[in-house]
């Protein structure tokens, strides 16, 4: 069992135990094409959609219909791809309708790549162990670890979804990479552009005419990236495999019980659980940006992401992670990928340009009021002013505070790329 899961078991003596991850040469995630180099469909892709799933589920599609018969459904061009697969009622008809998608994207100039993410035995193994190793060290008894164990301890999306931690930052941007689209086997085919670019969000009117005017947290959303005039080809399909690797290291860094280790030498599951539990909630922040991005619902997801991070790093202030200097020298440094960088470089100047310009001095601080004005959160000894004139000089300024879901996004991309470094509670990297 701990060899499946990529651990080594040794006894030290009769009371002791040592437990040790073998490293990172066995994924823990794996991305499987369904197309061959010519675009079309593999010939094995029936299995490949199969592979490591629940069985397909032939109610699905009649469940999914009586929702949206009941509930109604808001159609974008990627939500009638997702409505088609989902309603699909039997495997041979999801491959029928995948070979139409990229046949009829290719014929309209937009070709697509599908990529089915794999969350692997080994993954599934080195979890359950952990959760069986937490259970003791908290006092469990062993009645009640046999039945927790008889329930198969799926803890949740990334083991089942592994789009869950690969995906959030393709999705959170303004011009997405990719889109995670289910289907009935509950797991998602990743698609993306098969050239250059990305996909465009389509125009969504999130605020109805009142015939008062609202303050806007907007602006004139003009100007904001310019980092790049275009996105190379092949550039997401880069990015996924980027993210699948980080992905990858992130998972062995969190589940390596080595790096774990108290003062005294013994597994501290506290703080691994913490990391654990951080990083899931982070990464759920950046995909609900994503999912949300174009609403007024997304900055305040986007503060939730910041706001888990500056605490998982020993409850920093806020506006430290809205710093532009750290972001450049601890986020943007990571990214590997040139273009990308590039892209991420321009984001953080014109997050400076427009913060400085809006509020002047101690900019980073007054955006971070723009969060505690809706949660009420504030040091005693703040200058209780300071909110009031916030809201001053949003009202004059209009700036475009959409950056601070770029700077989210940017932040715990790089904790998934240097997991080492980033991924530890109580020590930020500064």
């Amino acid at each position: 069992m701990f060899a499946r899961g990529g651990l080594h078991f040794e006894e030290e003596g009769k009371t002791a135990i040592r437990i040790r991850s073998g490293g990172g040469g066995s994924r823990l995630i794996v991305e499987l094409p369904l197309q061959a180099a010519h675009g079309r469909l593999r010939s094995d892709v029936k299995e490949r959609l199969g592979r490591g799933s629940p069985e397909f589920d032939d109610e699905t599609h009649v469940l999914f219909g009586d929702a949206v018969a009941k509930n109604g459904v808001a159609l974008s061009r990627l939500g009638q791809w997702e409505l088609d697969l989902m309603t699909a009622k039997s495997p041979p008809e999801v491959v029928e309708k995948l070979a139409r998608l990229i046949e009829n994207q290719a014929q309209g100039g937009a070709p697509l790549r599908l990529v089915r993410l794999l969350s692997t035995d080994r993954l599934f193994r080195r979890l359950f162990l952990l959760e069986l190793i937490d259970g003791l060290l908290a006092g469990m008894s062993l009645g009640d670890l046999r039945k927790r164990a008889r329930g198969g301890w799926v803890s949740g999306l990334i083991e089942l979804q592994p789009q869950a931690i690969v995906c959030p930052p393709l999705v959170a941007r303004n011009q997405p990479l990719a889109a995670a689209l289910m289907t009935p086997y509950l797991m998602a085919v990743v698609a993306m552009p098969a050239d250059g670019g990305g996909f465009m969000r389509e125009v969504d009117m999130s605020a109805w005419p009142t015939g008062m005017a609202a303050l806007r947290l907007g602006g004139p959303g003009k100007g904001v990236y310019t980092g790049l005039k275009t996105i190379p080809s092949g550039h997401a399909q880069r990015m996924l495999s980027m993210y699948v690797d980080a992905a990858n290291h992130t998972l062995e860094h969190l589940t390596a019980p080595e790096r774990w280790i108290d003062q005294n030498g013994d597994f501290d599951s506290d703080e691994r659980r913490m990391a654990w539990i951080s990083v899931r909630i982070g990464l759920d922040a950046i995909a609900s940006v994503g999912a949300e991005w174009s609403s007024r619902q997304a900055i305040w997801e986007a503060f939730r992401a910041l706001s888990v991070l500056a605490g998982f790093w020993g409850d920093r202030p806020l506006a430290e992670v809205l710093t532009p200097d750290l972001i450049r020298e601890h986020a943007v440094a990571r990214i590997p990928d040139q273009a990308e960088k590039k892209y991420a470089s321009a984001i953080v100047d014109t997050y400076e340009q427009t913060i400085n310009k809006a509020f002047g001095a101690n900019a980073p601080e007054k955006v971070a009021q723009i969060r505690n004005l809706v949660h009420g959160v504030a040091r005693r000894a703040q200058d209780r002013t300071l909110r009031l004139r916030v809201l001053y000089e949003l009202e004059e300024n209009s700036p475009d505070l959409q950056l601070v879901q770029d700077i989210a996004t940017l932040w715990w991309q790089a904790v998934l790329l240097s997991p080492a470094t980033l991924g530890r509670p109580g020590r930020p990297p500064w």
